[in-house]
């Protein structure tokens, strides 16, 4: 089991590779059923039971890589950048 940077076990199924290329997320002009579950001042934790899907398309080389994914965890870093962890899916159209 490979660990992240020593803090986390590595739960991946598939091998990853490095790249830094620009990208496309488009949103589904949708309206997800939700059931909030906690919130302060500053946030709020919402329970689904739908995953919340997006439409992500980027490069690489000349292949165009263009699949539905569904989003499953996010970091907010000190810089105030974020980090957004997405997992394919089939497409209803696809499948």
């Amino acid at each position: 089991m490979i660990m992240d940077k020593g803090k986390h076990p590595d739960r991946r199924r598939y091998e990853r590779e490095a790249f830094s290329t620009e990208a496309e997320i488009y949103l589904e002009s949708s309206i997800y059923k939700t059931r909030l579950v906690d919130f302060s001042g500053n946030g709020v934790r919402f329970e689904m039971e739908k995953p919340i899907k997006v439409r992500v398309r980027f490069k690489i080389g000349e292949k165009r890589i263009d699949h539905m994914a569904q989003l499953v965890w996010s970091v907010n870093k000190e810089s105030g950048d974020n980090i957004y962890g997405f997992k394919f899916i089939l497409d209803k159209e696809e499948s």
